[in-house]
């Protein structure tokens, strides 16, 4: 069981309650430290995008239950009040696996405090600090130290703290800082009712869920609902230097006096409804931006959020928090934590700061946009919503893993890549040599070379000796999980045509065994075998039963019997050091056809291969002997199944002219999965 990694979240908004919520749900040990006493967290609506929304589901967090309520329509105005557009999204909206809501900050961030800290069955949760600023983080010794002397210590520190981030100068240095980005912004909140009171303003809320713009060439107004459509909220953005706001949060208070300057040349309906603003309420704040940086990561620490990328609204701060929870399930590893942070800043830097730059062209002066800003809108919609980020970084996750594992490769299936080596699922999952046991037996026997030079895929293949009779066998090895006795794990039954030689193209000749058919016990085994190793395998059931020293191999499809093997009077002698008979090559031959066009290949060549090998560790347990056997091959029972039939038929008429020798080798050893390659 691996240690649950030791987190240290710092900053404890949106961003970092949901990395919060999403590590303590994969059982590691996080700690939240927030430099406030969130007595009264601020702020009003926020938008919750459906790649924004589908994670807070994911982590257990259903933001209609705290108010929100779907975006339903949008509305245009001129500042003048002329109509410029209505759009009905409802139907347009249900591309988007996920809805589109409109949720208020407050109810949001509460109900991600509760998951996020809250013991349940998935574990303890997250520990929150409050009051507790953090002045340095040290990325080499992994520590955080607190403004009263506290230093804590973690595997994974995470700055979710913000545009004025502590975290951001331990991981990129003190040059890059926020800026002005020439905007400011009145927030503030009223009730719906006393809109829909109003003559003058009624009409703005007679749809539920409709978002309301109205545009000047440098300001506009923004209105849409929250609270299950029962309070409107509001944003003024408007060159900085009209309201000059040096405030960078929620909490600034503003003046209506300024905000009905700002906005005295909008429509009269525009100045009812600012008419109706409670000052009390009215927030005020500077916009800001921030140069691109070089880096997310530092070793074990990393940014995420406004932290990293400071623009509105808060979805891609989710997002990055996602990203990390994804990239850090349940029993990783404290070693792994730079690599996978690595792979997150890879994952997150091109998104997050497109995003950042659409929004940042958005947020501009019409007369500074004049390039198709309704094209503009609709490609950074489809770019936003049209992703998930729990999807997208699980994807990185499997690719990365895979990319350390030699076994994983690009296979069929394509769509699921990487699998993992095929082969290996259902052989013993052995780690040291004398927990894998086999059972291998051979009947070698005399036949027909005129017959078998049929089977050559070539003319390059042919046998050694001018003479007509042949030897080949049948070899018959079972793998198994534990001892004798316990239930084998995989069997395989081989055809083998001993005595080839291939010609190579420059002449060269190599002397060797033929392999034209194989029978192996488990599916994914045979698509390994044959997608990556290019040998004539089938699937089939192989039943062995030893009786008095006396064995019977059988091979059947579907309960229909087609190779029957009976090795007869074994006898005892002493165990040999080696379970090979020969360092002969073994050929196959590889075939891939052409799709759509009968009868051309895509791919076809001959291949050297090496059975399963016991290495030098291994230790027989017996080596029986003898010379009595018998062959017994059907054809004819797998009309329905042509292709099979035609492997039976072609067994059932293989001559055997004798039996040259059976044998049996039963122990155990460290085994090695069949290999191929390429001759030419």
């Amino acid at each position: 069981m691996v240690t649950p990694l030791k987190v240290i979240i710092v900053g404890a908004g949106i961003g970092g309650l949901t990395a919060a919520a999403g590590l303590r749900k994969e059982g590691h040990e996080v700690i939240l430290l927030e430099r406030s006493q969130l007595a009264q967290e601020s702020g009003a609506a926020m938008h919750l995008a459906p790649n924004c929304h589908g994670i807070l589901k994911r982590f257990g967090i259903f933001p209609e239950t705290v108010g929100a309520n779907r975006t339903q329509g949008i509305t245009e105005f001129e500042y003048t009040g002329d109509l410029r557009a209505t759009i009905d999204l409802q139907q347009a909206n249900l591309m988007w696996q996920h809805p589109w809501v409109l949720c208020h900050r407050v109810k949001l961030h509460e109900a991600l405090k509760e998951k996020a800290t809250t013991d349940d069955n998935e574990g303890p949760g997250a520990i929150l600090r409050l009051s507790s600023q953090v002045v340095d983080v040290d990325p080499y010794k992994m520590t955080v130290t607190l403004q009263n002397g506290d230093q804590l210590s973690g595997d994974l520190i995470l700055g979710a703290d913000g545009v004025g981030s502590v975290v951001r100068k331990a991981v990129v240095g003190n040059h890059i800082k926020p800026f002005n980005a020439g905007k400011g912004a009145f927030r503030f909140l009223i009730p719906k009712q006393q809109l829909f009171d109003h003559p003058a303003t009624r009409q703005l809320v007679s749809k539920p869920g409709y978002m309301t713009f109205w545009y000047a060439n440098d300001r506009r107004l923004v209105m849409y609902p929250c609270d299950d459509n029962t309070t409107m909220n509001f944003i003024a953005m408007h060159p900085y230097g009209l309201s000059a706001s040096e405030a960078y949060g929620f909490s600034h208070r503003g003046s209506k006096e300024t905000l009905l300057r700002v906005y005295k040349d909008f429509c009269a309906v525009v100045q009812t409804l600012l008419n109706m603003v409670d000052e009390e309420s009215l927030k005020l704040w500077t916009l800001l931006d921030m140069d691109r940086i070089p880096y997310w990561v530092k070793g074990g620490v990393a940014l995420l959020g406004d932290a990293a990328h400071p623009f509105l609204p808060c979805g891609v701060a989710i997002e990055d928090s996602a990203s990390i929870c994804a990239l850090f399930p349940r029993n990783t590893t404290k070693e792994e934590v730079t690599e996978r942070l690595a792979l997150y800043e890879r994952i997150r830097d091109e998104r997050a700061h497109r995003i950042q730059a659409a929004t940042r062209s958005l947020g501009t002066d019409l007369d500074e946009n004049k390039a198709n800003n309704t094209d503009n809108m609709v490609e950074t919609t489809r770019y936003n919503f049209g992703h998930d980020e729990w999807h997208n970084s699980k994807d990185a996750l499997r690719r990365w893993i895979a990319s350390r594992n030699e076994s994983s490769l690009l296979r069929r299936p394509t769509a699921f890549w990487p699998i993992s080596n095929l082969e290996g699922y259902g052989l013993p999952q052995s780690t040291r040599p004398t927990e894998s046991y086999f059972l291998k037996q051979t009947v070698r026997f005399k036949t027909s070379a005129t017959y078998l030079q049929a089977l050559f895929p070539t003319p390059n293949f042919k046998f050694s000796s001018p003479g007509t009779v042949v030897e080949a066998a049948f070899q018959c090895l079972e793998l198994f999980e534990q001892r004798k006795g316990e239930r084998s794990a995989y069997k395989s039954l081989v055809l083998q045509v001993h005595g080839v030689q291939f010609t190579k193209r420059d002449g060269t000749k190599l002397d060797g065994s033929y392999t034209p058919v194989m029978f192996e016990s488990i599916p994914n085994i045979v698509i390994s075998h044959r997608e990556e190793l290019g040998l004539p395998s089938f699937h089939c059931d192989i039943e062995v039963v030893e009786r008095n020293k006396t064995f019977h191999i059988t091979c059947s499809l579907m309960g229909k019997s087609f190779i029957d093997l009976q090795i007869n009077t074994l006898q005892e002698t002493v165990p040999e050091t080696s379970t090979e008979t020969s360092c002969d090559n073994q050929f196959a031959y590889r075939y891939v056809p052409t799709v759509g066009t009968k009868g051309f290949a895509d791919a076809e060549y001959p291949i050297l291969l090496r059975g399963h090998q016991i290495d030098a560790s291994r230790k027989l347990e017996r080596t029986l002997r003898g010379t009595s056997a018998i062959i017994n091959a059907s054809k004819g029972a797998f009309k329905a199944m042509s292709a099979f039939n035609c492997v039976t038929a072609g067994l059932a008429e293989l001559p055997i002219y004798g039996i040259v020798e059976t044998k049996l080798e039963q122990g155990y050893g460290a085994i090695t999965s069949l290999q191929a390659k390429r001759i030419e």
